[in-house]
């Protein structure tokens, strides 16, 4: 082992792993004697032998400095202060990088403990982000283990996956890791299928708008005119608000749930919310069905 097989310190993510190989390089080549052993001091009556091991002691801290320093990229080395001694420098070293843990420790924890995934992007990146934090934190000794970290993906999850979280949270099994990304990834695909089905109506019934509709799964001849855009998110025109007998028979075309309209529905309006989107001349008898 060389020094071109040393990784170089840079500010402090790889301080532990440039602290084995340093220590091993050094014990390969005999120069950890000036770490493990204090300077020799010499006198007039000391033997040819302990001015022989003072000499390879010298040679030992000298050469052991020059590993350090030139292991160091020009912005840590300058951080640091220089020492005569290799173990005094290797120490000034360490003193420096353990503070520096501390500050990483904490900005990884608050992603982990804070961090909500938005609705932006892909859902495997937003949990392999996580998970990197994760892992990083393990080997700043900080053992985050996997069932703690399935938790964690899942309270950061969106209110749209609300359903993901309430079908794990009612099972006896637990998801590793894998299982986890598995189950997100087909629920973010089952919605984005949703969405275009949702397109797909809301196109239909904009380009007959001023047309009448039946009322989807109703024998009822009473037909429903959908001439103007709703106010805002969840909200008709008041000309256009259907009369609703029993609302526990109506089944919401966006969450397939009974009980309530699409316009009242919480994943519906999160939905809108994160796509910064509002459906316009949209009739809701249209969409959601009578049993």
């Amino acid at each position: 082992m060389n020094l071109a097989n040393i990784s170089i310190l840079t500010r402090g993510s790889n301080y532990k792993k440039w602290r084995r190989e340093i220590g091993l390089l050094l014990t390969l080549n005999d120069f950890d004697v000036a770490l493990d052993t204090p300077k020799p001091i010499l006198t007039d009556q000391c033997t040819r032998a302990e001015k022989a091991d003072a000499e390879r002691w010298v040679r030992a801290n000298k050469v052991a400095l020059s590993i350090l320093e030139s292991a160091m990229t020009d912005t840590v080395r300058g951080g640091i202060k220089k020492h005569e001694l290799a173990v005094d420098y290797l120490n000034a070293i360490e003193k420096k990088f353990k503070e520096s843990q501390k500050v990483e420790i904490s900005q990884y924890m608050a992603m982990l403990t804070t961090y909500k995934i938005e609705g932006t992007g892909s859902i495997r990146d937003h949990i392999m982000k996580m998970i990197d934090a994760a892992k990083k934190l393990n080997t700043l000794d900080v053992n985050i283990g996997e069932k703690q970290l399935v938790f964690m993906i899942l309270q950061a999850l969106p209110s749209k996956y609300s359903q993901l979280k309430v079908s794990y949270n009612t099972k006896d099994k637990s998801w590793d890791i894998d299982e986890l990304i598995t189950q997100c990834v087909q629920e973010e695909t089952r919605q984005h299928q949703e969405r275009g089905k949702d397109v797909e109506i809301v196109n239909f019934v904009q380009g007959g708008k001023g047309k009448k509709f039946n009322n989807a799964g109703n024998n009822s001849s009473k037909n429903f005119k959908c001439s103007k855009p709703y106010d805002k998110i969840g909200t008709f025109a008041n000309n256009l608000k259907p009369k609703i007998k029993n609302v526990a028979k109506l089944k919401c075309f966006f969450c397939k749930t009974r009980g309530h309209l699409r316009k009242d529905c919480e994943l519906f309006k999160d939905y809108l919310i994160a796509n910064g989107k509002e459906i316009v001349n949209v009739c809701e008898e249209s969409f959601d069905q009578w049993e």
